[in-house]
């Protein structure tokens, strides 16, 4: 835990603040955008809308083939090749776009339970799998040298622009609101993209372009931890609109987004303590970075058990705020309300593995999950709808969080033995 007393724990307690502002205010936004264009869209358009914005999130992790994983991680190690990382993964974000671009627009017009218009697919794909990836990896670049003030200020860009956009498109009362919308969003994340990119390279350096070398190893283990991560959250989406109705998939992104929200706490932590596990993963000690981790469980567990109960309780307020046509949110969230405990012990644990380098555990490890996550989603989803949905939700984080933990906690019991082993070697030569 911190040292209050310090003046490193104070700059700790500063940078925590930060990048809690840096989760918590874009999830603010984006829950402002969602009410704004809940309220404006029918819940069929809104359905098909959150449907695309599903599908992007998750074909996202695919963006440059983990390119903003490694540029976090070698930036944290070495801050004077920035311009360096940051350019390959400019590079390779645009360089994967046809395929991944493809694979998600054929994904959104597949799942949709009703007609998808193909305009609708394209301004989201471009927006998610290019403006916002790049809008991201410029974030990174702050989280890896522990600039939680300028990661705020990138990561608030996207949200605040779509927000913007979504008012100004609501006032303007549109006859074809979707399309409107659709439009506002896409110009709106572009530009905010571009901002970002400018004040990541006006605060550090000018990103050199470049391909080789790559650790495709690496990326493919960091793209497979956000795609698990993705899938937590929205691939019930995608099954929800296979099996049930364009509404129900509407409560449920609308569930999700709160949950977002809530699980920004833990995850600031996370983010403050990423350059040092990094660095601690970087001198071979897998133990090393278990210390790091396992000593911010106890506030992971009280953050969690505190939004468990807020979404109990205040659920009757969100169906006030969106509006009796969503009242089945009044009933989906406290089915859904240990997601934000579950979901950061799990996405804590993936990080261990992570930073100690151990890609082909990892890969593992992520493949299985999306596998597991599937199969349960589908199956619970088909037999009881949206209910479904959210006890596939927590049942499939309980059981990976459970693997990634009892791992690491096999490592330790395996490193004391080794220890003892060898004091005890080290009595009987002396």
């Amino acid at each position: 835990m911190l040292n209050l007393s310090g003046k490193v724990s104070k700059t700790k307690i500063i940078d925590t603040l930060w990048a809690f502002f840096a989760l918590l205010g874009p999830s603010l936004l984006q829950l402002f955008y969602t009410i704004v264009a809940a309220r404006a869209l029918n819940p069929d358009e809104f359905g098909r809308l959150m449907l695309c914005v599903s599908v992007g999130t998750i074909m996202m992790s695919f963006s440059g083939l983990g390119a903003g994983g490694l540029l976090l991680r070698e930036t944290a190690r070495q801050p004077e090749r920035i311009g360096d990382f940051l350019g390959k993964s400019i590079g390779w974000t645009f360089t994967t776009l046809p395929i991944v671009g493809s694979v998600a627009i054929a994904v959104m017009l597949v799942m949709s339970p009703t007609h998808m218009p193909l305009w609708l697919a394209l301004c989201i794909g471009f927006s998610e799998l290019v403006s916002w990836r790049i809008a991201m990896n410029c974030s990174l670049v702050f989280v890896a040298l522990g600039q939680q003030l300028r990661v705020a200020v990138v990561v608030m860009l996207i949200p605040l622009g779509r927000l913007v956009a979504a008012l100004a498109t609501m006032a303007m009362s549109p006859q074809n609101p979707l399309f409107a919308f659709a439009i506002a969003y896409v110009s709106s994340t572009f530009v905010s993209m571009l901002v970002a990119l400018w004040y990541t390279t006006s605060k550090t350096t000018r990103p050199r372009f470049s391909f080789l070398p790559f650790d495709f190893l690496g990326g493919a283990s960091f793209s497979l931890t956000w795609f698990n991560a993705a899938m937590q959250v929205e691939s019930d989406k995608l099954i929800l609109a296979f099996f049930t109705t364009p509404g129900d998939v509407a409560a449920y992104a609308i569930a999700a987004r709160l949950m977002d929200g809530l699980y920004a706490p833990t995850r600031a932590l996370r983010v403050v303590l990423q350059p040092k596990v990094y660095r601690a993963g970087a001198e071979g000690s897998s133990v090393a970075v278990i210390k790091v981790l396992s000593s911010i469980l106890p506030i992971i567990f009280l953050f969690g058990v505190l939004a468990w109960i807020g979404t109990v309780v205040t659920a009757p307020i969100a169906v006030w705020v969106f509006g009796p046509k969503y009242h089945l949110l009044g009933h989906i969230l406290p089915l859904m309300a240990a997601l934000p405990l579950v979901r950061s012990i799990v996405e804590t644990g993936s990080e261990l593995f992570l930073a100690s380098d151990r890609a082909r555990f990892q890969t593992f490890m992520q493949l299985s999950a999306t596998i597991f996550r599937i199969v349960i989603s589908t199956a619970l989803t088909a037999s009881f709808g949206l209910d479904g949905a959210a006890y596939a939700a927590i049942a499939s984080a309980i059981v990976i969080g459970g693997i990634y933990w009892g791992t690491a906690g096999m490592m330790v019991r395996r490193h004391r033995a080794s220890a003892n082993a060898t004091i005890l070697n080290e009595e009987r030569n002396a």
